[in-house]
């Protein structure tokens, strides 16, 4: 599985454009935005269905950086609606919880626990919900939110993890977010070893998926970037999605892959692949 997240293009034209340039199997899309034209329209959707064989769903449900911080399920079941039944789907159900805390450096262990435990109740309401509204054979595959391992919400992801991990160890996939820093490639990165350390500690029998990944380099040109990005997916067992289009430029734009870091990163990865 390699591909991208979509944040955001002007039309289903040029996304499509994209993946055929980029040679993407994969794209994750977020319920609530990603195309100016016609938004997630039935049209829409189905012309996205067409363009790759896997497609990721994430919910804004659940993802403190949106303003949502709990999966509250009556939301996620409105949100993912639109979704219901299709072939060749994941939803990912919310997204860096660990994150809730930027508010404050300090949260104390109670301030971490109680928002822990009330995650995980809004998490395990949401999968049963989740299983009920999906109809076999087509059922998508529930994927568990991935924590930040941003080396400033590491001991969050620790603390969170050590409460969320048996209601998440009942989805059928892990996420994980991967970034490398200056002066590191993804493959060697702290992050890369953090999320191995913790999904052998946490989910030793579990499939597991690279829902965000990105080199935070600025000395490294972004096409070279792009296409380190694509190497360590390809190498990758658990496989998974880059970070991400954006063409508005509007969000963390030193990921934006563009049209030209697609054709020419597409066409170096298909030669060495």
């Amino acid at each position: 599985m390699y591909g991208a997240v979509l944040t955001n293009v002007p039309d289903m034209d040029t996304l499509e454009q994209r993946v055929l340039d980029a040679r993407f199997d994969t794209l994750a899309v977020v319920g609530g935005w990603g195309v100016d034209k016609g938004g997630w329209s039935a049209s829409n959707r189905s012309r996205l269905l067409s363009m790759v064989p896997n497609i990721l769903v994430r919910t804004t449900e659940g993802d403190p950086k949106s303003g949502h911080p709990y999966p509250h399920h009556e939301n996620i079941l409105n949100e993912l609606s639109l979704w219901r039944n299709k072939p060749r789907s994941y939803w990912i159900i919310g997204n860096e919880p660990n994150v809730y805390f930027d508010w404050t450096p300090t949260p104390t262990k109670t301030q971490i626990r109680d928002y822990a435990y009330g995650y995980r109740y809004h998490l395990a309401l949401t999968r049963g919900k989740l299983r009920d509204l999906a109809v076999a054979p087509i059922r998508p595959k529930l994927v568990a939110p991935a924590m930040s391992l941003d080396p400033r919400y590491m001991f969050l992801a620790e603390e969170m993890l050590s409460i969320l991990a048996e209601e998440m160890r009942r989805f059928d996939v892990i996420g994980w977010h991967i970034y490398s820093d200056v002066e590191e490639n993804l493959k060697e990165s702290k992050q890369q070893r953090a999320a191995l350390t913790l999904a052998n500690k946490y989910f030793p029998n579990h499939p597991h998926l690279i829902t965000e990944c990105g080199m935070n380099d600025p000395l490294i040109p972004r096409y070279e970037r792009t296409k380190q990005t694509g190497e360590f997916l390809r190498a990758s067992p658990w496989g998974g999605v880059m970070y991400h289009i954006c063409d508005k430029g509007d969000i963390d734009p030193q990921y934006h892959i563009s049209p030209v870091d697609a054709q020419t990163c597409g066409t170096d990865l298909e030669a060495i692949w």
